[in-house]
């Protein structure tokens, strides 16, 4: 009687947590996420003449092709594809200055702002903003604390980005500014 008791239990359990949990929901409760760091891109800030944080400038808009479910098959071993993916949010986001000097670096700028639009949704939204320190100089990295989930973006192949800063003082020269973005994935 013993034994019959212990084996319906485990046959319950079994059926329970079978019942509950695909293979690929369990595999996804146990994998907490993966950094993916996308290639580095170059900003170029036009001369700054003027010192008024309320004024926004304007980068334009840079297109991407970008094949995230590809990416998550190589990653994955062909296990998941992008439909698994239930959060894309950016993780760090690291600039530097290749052409600073005293007076012009990324102390200059008080606020940047990133938004992005693909060709799976349309609709421009905040990707994330940063305030940068006034005693920065050439590098400046951090993580973002309003950071959206992107992934309905990046279902698409194709991603535009808009990056918009406000200003704290006069620049004499363009300031080019490499970024590297790093993205996280669950």
């Amino acid at each position: 009687m013993l034994n019959t008791t212990r084996l319906t239990l485990f046959f319950c359990l079994t059926l329970l947590l079978a019942g509950g949990f695909s293979c690929k929901k369990l595999a996804a409760s146990l994998f907490g996420g993966q950094s993916i760091v996308l290639p580095a891109y170059t900003i170029t800030v036009p001369e700054i003449p003027f010192s008024d944080s309320t004024i926004q400038f304007n980068s334009g808009s840079f297109t991407t092709y970008v094949n995230t479910d590809s990416l998550v098959r190589a990653q994955t071993g062909g296990s998941y594809n992008i439909n698994d993916v239930s959060s894309i949010k950016v993780s760090n986001i690291a600039l530097t200055v290749t052409n600073a000097d005293a007076s012009n670096n990324l102390s200059a700028l008080k606020r940047l702002l990133v938004t992005i639009t693909s060709s799976s949704n349309t609709t421009a939204g905040n990707m994330f903003s940063i305030n940068i320190p006034a005693y920065t100089y050439s590098s400046f990295s951090t993580s973002p604390t309003d950071a959206a989930n992107i992934v309905s973006y990046l279902h698409g192949t194709n991603v535009s980005n808009v990056v918009y800063g406000n200003i704290r003082k006069t620049t004499s020269k363009a300031l080019i500014i490499k970024a590297v973005v790093t993205l996280y994935a669950k």
